[in-house]
């Protein structure tokens, strides 16, 4: 009897705890989403900022479901109302999920985020727009930031951008894993990092392909921020493209030379130094007798002279 009346009490006890703690939960979690929501629609719209408009946030809000003991999230899209787990895309998704961290990151204040491998699953095309979030924003320009990531390409993106909108300290470490610990190495991806390192070790070579690869960025850059027009043509050697256009780098560069009217000075120094314009082309074809012989300390030393103008 004793037993029984103790079980039951037992029994009471928990259940009133259990509320009492379902409550608290309720109250905290009502307050941590308290006055996020334009903060995530204004991350998500950035970070989504070359969708079509229809796929922008007008406005969204946490909705709670009793029955699951969760919440749900209504979106507000061109006046329709839908719930993103059912509206959005995985990539779609992760970007929300994205933003609601920054929101909550800036609500708190706080000076110091973790994004472990933060573009899995989120498309090609939002990464740089998140890579510029980071970078620009007021607020989480100025936090310190752990990145880890396994995709190269937006490390590698990341590192270029932050040396032009960077505003503090950066570095970068790839982490290997052994058996008797982690080792890990400091290393600059960056275009301009692979390039002064390579002629660092007189690998002019090397530094060349990222000379080019850096150059054809910075002229489609300038072209896409300009504005620029120029008529493409149709080519079947670009068929995995939708429409088949293919931009030639000659016609890029001739909109890009137009453009910048009389401010030609580093074109032609590119152009007119013969040294320059051979031995780009030349590094990425096969080795031949006529190929110019780029490895000497002396000519390394000149090339990055070159290179620093």
């Amino acid at each position: 009897m004793e037993r029984n009346l103790f079980l039951q009490k037992l029994n009471d006890e928990y259940s009133n705890f259990h509320a009492l703690a379902y409550t608290f939960k309720r109250i905290k979690e009502s307050q941590i989403l308290a006055g996020i929501e334009g903060s995530i629609v204004h991350y998500y719209n950035e970070i989504n900022k070359h969708d079509d408009d229809s796929e922008k946030l007008d406005s969204l809000s946490f909705i709670y479901d009793p029955s699951l003991s969760s919440y749900r999230i209504q979106l507000d899209i061109n006046g329709e109302q839908a719930d993103a787990f059912v509206r959005l895309s995985e990539g779609h998704l992760k970007s929300l999920g994205l933003s609601v961290l920054l929101a909550l990151a800036k609500k708190k204040k706080s000076q110091f985020i973790v994004f472990d491998d933060v573009v899995n699953a989120i498309d090609t095309e939002h990464r740089s727009n998140i890579i510029n979030t980071f970078l620009t924003d007021p607020y989480i320009k100025k936090t310190q930031k752990i990145i880890t990531t396994h995709d190269k390409l937006f490390w590698e993106l990341y590192s270029n951008r932050e040396k032009s909108l960077g505003n503090g300290e950066f570095s970068s470490f790839i982490l290997n894993c052994y058996p008797h610990g982690i080792h890990y190495e400091e290393r600059d991806i960056s275009f301009e990092g692979k390039i002064s390192d390579s002629l660092e070790h007189y690998d002019i070579r090397q530094a060349l392909i990222y000379c080019r690869i850096w150059f054809e960025s910075l002229a489609a850059k300038h072209c896409v921020t300009s504005g620029l027009s120029l008529t493409a043509s149709f080519s079947e050697r670009d068929y995995q493209k939708p429409n088949f256009i293919k931009i030639s780098l000659e016609k890029m560069y001739a909109v890009l030379t137009d453009s910048l009217g009389d401010k030609l000075e580093n074109i032609n120094l590119i152009k007119n130094d013969f040294l320059s314009w051979g031995a780009q082309n030349q590094e990425h074809h096969a080795f031949s007798e006529t190929t110019i012989i780029l490895s000497t300390q002396k000519q390394a030393r000149k090339y990055k002279s070159f290179l620093m103008q």
